[in-house]
């Protein structure tokens, strides 16, 4: 994956989506490479299971790709949209909060284990 990255190479590498800076396959645009890991990280030549050396295989993988990024795309903004809700619900709460009474009642805890440690 790092040569054909520095080569620019015409390529597809997809990283693992569990760990994004491992590669879990590469797939040459022109169909004539084409691998992938297994589950135990050791490399599959996809091209050995391809129909007359057919590229289906590796156009699965850019298919895959795509739903990756697209897929990543929504998380994102999703979180963004989170986040969003999440300032809003601390504005909620912070107006709701009587900061005064929380302090009171924290130092009357703080005296009572005080006296008990004592």
């Amino acid at each position: 994956a790092t040569a054909l990255r520095d080569l620019n190479s015409n390529t597809i590498i997809a990283p693992d989506p569990l760990l994004p800076s491992s590669t879990e396959a590469i797939a040459s645009l022109s169909g004539d490479v084409c691998v992938m890991k297994n589950g135990d990280g050791e490399i599959i030549d996809l091209m050995e299971f391809s129909v007359a050396n057919s590229p289906v295989l590796c156009e699965r993988i850019r298919v895959a790709e795509n739903i990756y990024e697209i897929l990543k795309t929504e998380a994102i903004r999703w979180f963004g949209i989170a986040s969003e809700i999440h300032f809003e619900l601390e504005d909620i709460y912070t107006q709701a909060m009587n900061f005064e009474k929380n302090d009171q009642i924290y130092e009357e805890m703080s005296d009572k284990i005080k006296n008990i440690l004592i």
